[in-house]
């Protein structure tokens, strides 16, 4: 009787163990998805704010929420030049179902370039970063992307 009284015990434990493993692993998990879809509405808000504007004037580049993201997708050498060399600049603008604005290093345009796109609705930033016309494209989805002059 003992006996089975330990093993209703162990295996009462051991439920309750992997129960609160798995209501702990769903918890984590919606807080993610609840912190990305905070982040994407603000990316969204951001872009939308500055619409028509150039991205100096509005001074994008210090908005905490596009730097950790251009941070991430980056790395943080990449993201400092861009922002150093950022300098000729359209506004930003919107178009098939994307934000977009180019900057350039200046006197240096066609060697020396950038291209931002972000997509809300799927919460794609894309980047595409040349240096010295050294090129790579960034993106936080790999999907196909339509540039406004070329097409990936």
């Amino acid at each position: 009787m003992k006996i089975e009284a330990i093993l209703r015990c162990t295996t009462l434990a051991i439920a309750l163990t992997i129960s609160t493993s798995i209501v702990s692993n769903a918890a984590t998990t919606v807080a993610t998805q609840s912190s990305r879809t905070m982040e994407k509405t603000a990316l969204d808000k951001v872009f939308r704010d500055a619409l028509g504007e150039y991205p100096y004037d509005v001074k994008l580049f210090d908005n905490t929420i596009l730097r950790q993201r251009l941070t991430r997708l980056l790395g943080q050498q990449r993201y400092d030049m861009l922002v150093e060399y950022f300098q000729v600049q359209t506004p930003i603008e919107y178009g098939n179902g994307a934000y977009h604005t180019f900057g350039c290093q200046a006197h240096n345009c066609g060697f020396t370039e950038f291209e931002i796109l972000y997509y809300p609705e799927d919460d794609n930033l894309c980047i595409r970063y040349r240096i010295e016309d050294n090129e790579s494209i960034f993106m936080d989805k790999s999907t196909y992307i339509s540039w406004p002059n070329q097409t990936l």
